[in-house]
């Protein structure tokens, strides 16, 4: 979480819980000013009632994401082997969790997720998401996933894909949604692009994506990449302000050491420029339907 732009306030192990109880913590942090979200791994459910109050008043207070183990029969002898915890019915935690405004998440991978974009990620109006960037494989892809997570892609009103038909190169691209196109070279076309998409009346959120290692940008040099990547990050964080919804970027990335560091240098870029990151299409998408959740769960 901390390459993301996400810093914490309190880190609490509690181990078997032979004194202090999650309850504790949850009901502290509810509590606790220098906490804005609130995102916990627990095993077993111990003194189910009390839990659930307290995941209730934190829920009412601000942002929860929990990842529950023994999900499964396996993880329940695990959890049970480990700090002797009874995992108990993930129904009946789910129900919890509902009733008490927070959200369950299935992996580590998708609490960090849940708390980037807690923390960057203010409101979601709706399930309609446009995706922009470059590559028709990686748009497709990106429709796929975006559908598996209960978002929708729609196609762009006419007036907006005029306007994208102003900037964009017509052979071997598309502007209808997703936005594949690589005409966003310069500053100039890079807002002419996304600002259309990002104002659209049927849009909710724009998700833009880039590879990083071995394209254009990567092969020019680092300097020439991260000014670059710099003004990206600074322009999308204009547009998000501007439009008043959520721009939110996935970082695609090989595992050379070059793309890594220009990958990490743009992650940061981002989230100090104020924009949610994400290592995949997947991700993003199951972060921001799970916002959406959320927000309908609130008490």
């Amino acid at each position: 979480a901390i390459p993301r732009g996400v810093r914490c306030s309190k880190v609490i192990s509690f181990g078997n819980g032979a004194d202090l109880k999650a309850a504790d913590f949850f009901d502290y942090l509810a509590d606790d000013v220098e906490t804005e979200i609130i995102v916990a791994y627990l095993e077993g459910i111990q003194d189910g009632p009390r839990l659930a109050q307290a995941i209730r008043k934190a829920g009412a207070k601000k942002p929860v994401a929990i990842l529950k183990s023994g999900r499964t029969e396996a993880g329940s002898r695990a959890a049970n082997s480990h700090t002797a915890s009874l995992a108990g019915s993930l129904d009946i935690f789910e129900g919890l969790c509902r009733q008490a405004g927070a959200i369950r998440v299935e992996s580590l991978e998708a609490l960090v997720d849940m708390a980037t974009t807690f923390q960057f990620v203010k409101e979601l109006r709706g399930p309609n998401v446009a995706v922009v960037g470059g590559g028709g494989g990686a748009s497709v892809l990106a429709a796929d996933d975006l559908d598996a997570a209960g978002l929708k892609v729609p196609a762009l009103l006419p007036e907006t894909q005029a306007a994208l038909a102003k900037v964009t190169a017509e052979a071997g691209t598309s502007i209808r949604n997703p936005i594949d196109t690589m005409s966003m070279a310069d500053e100039e076309s890079f807002r002419a692009t996304l600002l259309p998409c990002a104002t659209a009346p049927n849009i909710d959120a724009v998700i833009y994506h880039m590879g990083v290692g071995g394209g254009p940008m990567g092969s020019r040099g680092p300097s020439n990449f991260r000014s670059r990547v710099e003004k990206q990050a600074e322009g999308l964080a204009e547009i998000q302000k501007e439009s008043g919804k959520p721009v939110v970027v996935v970082i695609r990335q090989s595992l050379t050491p070059d793309a890594v560091a220009q990958a990490i240098a743009f992650e940061e870029m981002c989230w100090r420029s104020g924009l949610a990151t994400y290592p995949s299409m997947s991700r993003a998408a199951h972060a921001l339907a799970n916002l959406l959740e959320w927000q309908r769960r609130r008490p």
